[in-house]
């Protein structure tokens, strides 16, 4: 019976997390220990993002084609909607993001570790960043998924309800059911909400770039040290400096393996949070067509400084660990030693030096990980959506 309750179980939170997860931040337990739920879920949120940029596309511009060569205004409701869910899960991963890293207190650690370079960074620190969101997030993300499909599907039920021609983007945005605008208001703070959880994202990384190359900078310095003081490097000083270039890989293998996650979230957010305060600014502005342009170029210029920022940082670590190599590599006193056990200890040093390597191309962090593919082809879709929003212009 328990084990019943228990496959039960686990069908529904895998079920929910598929939903929950849509950027994902791994949720660690033992629910996702299994590899094959892993690649289902990758797989579903490829499928996810695709099948709603590719929908989004064919239905505006299929509208526009029916109604005359681009002479009429785009089903801009339906399109809000969707824009409006995507910015309500980017809104809830951004804040799991936020209160798992608060609750471990991973930022006082890093400040600790600014503070004082001495301090190493231990694993358990970095593990202590995986643990699993608490109900009342469970019940957060419920409300966002919810109010999304509502509203998606509402504007399909409900159409033909606001003129084409109507100039007023609060008159069209999301009243066909509810009849009101206070929630344009309320749409409002989320999208200030999410910016500032975004900026918390991109500051934490930072700060997690910033503490290991610390230790890196000080590992070298160490080592440098040691070589021009004419000590001898025997097996208990690599061993040494070999157990803290091992916790700081770890780090770094962190930090890496989330870049692309947090490029995912710079993308999406630049996309998201620019494309949907078009619509909300253009309500109090009369040349409505050209002041969305005017924002989609913002959105493009800083979408991709936001790309580049934790490409830069990780750069600067690489630089760091490039460093630590060519010293021991090009260093002539340690390979004429005759002691054995020290070169094994360098080998194994240089080593895992080699395994710390990571891709910083922006088209190797895309096809690497299928989150920023998805991300990748969402975006596509709606700089082909703008495509057919000029000859929409010029067609007037």
């Amino acid at each position: 019976m328990e084990d019943l309750m228990y496959s039960r179980r686990k069908q529904v939170f895998s079920i929910f997390a598929l939903l929950v997860d849509y950027s994902g931040i791994t949720v660690e337990g033992r629910f996702w220990r299994e590899k094959g739920v892993r690649r289902v879920r990758l797989f579903f949120q490829l499928v996810l993002c695709t099948a709603i940029g590719l929908l989004l596309f064919y239905r505006s511009s299929v509208y526009a084609q029916k109604q005359g060569l681009f002479q009429q205004w785009f089903e801009w409701d339906w399109c809000l909607e969707l824009i409006y869910m995507y910015m309500a899960l980017h809104a809830f991963m951004c804040f799991i993001t936020i209160v798992t890293w608060t609750r471990s207190n991973y930022i006082g650690k890093f400040l600790d570790i600014l503070t004082c370079s001495k301090k190493t960074l231990q694993e358990t620190t970095v593990k202590s960043l995986a643990r699993p969101s608490q109900p009342f997030l469970f019940a957060l993300s419920i409300f966002f998924v919810l109010a999304g499909v509502v509203t998606t599907a509402e504007t399909l039920v409900f159409d033909g309800l606001v003129s084409p021609f109507d100039n007023s983007t609060m008159a069209l945005y999301r009243t066909s059911v509810f009849k009101t605008n206070c929630l344009v208001a309320l749409d409002i703070l989320l999208f200030l909400y999410s910016l500032l959880l975004s900026a918390t994202c991109v500051a934490i990384f930072c700060l997690m770039n910033q503490a290991a190359l610390l230790e890196y900078r000080l590992l070298q310095k160490d080592l440098e040290k040691a070589i021009e003081g004419g000590t001898h490097l025997d097996p208990e000083l690599i061993l040494s400096l070999n157990l803290r270039q091992l916790r700081l890989s770890n780090v770094f293998r962190f930090v890496a393996d989330h870049a692309g996650a947090l490029v995912g979230i710079s993308f999406l957010t630049g996309l998201v949070n620019f494309l949907f305060g078009t619509f909300v600014l253009t309500a109090f502005h009369d040349s409505r067509r050209w002041f969305e342009m005017a924002i989609f170029v913002l959105w493009v210029i800083v979408g991709h400084l936001l790309m580049l920022v934790p490409i830069s940082k990780l750069e600067a670590v690489q630089r760091e660990i490039s460093k630590t190599r060519d010293l021991l590599v090009t260093e002539e006193s340690i390979w004429s030693c005759n002691d054995e056990a020290v070169l094994r200890e360098v080998n194994a040093f240089v080593e895992r030096i080699d395994r710390s390597r990571f891709p910083f191309k922006v088209l190797g962090l895309i096809t690497a990980d299928e989150r920023i593919f998805a991300l990748a082809m969402l975006s596509c879709s709606v700089i082909m959506y703008v495509f057919f929003y000029f000859r929409k212009i010029q067609s007037l």
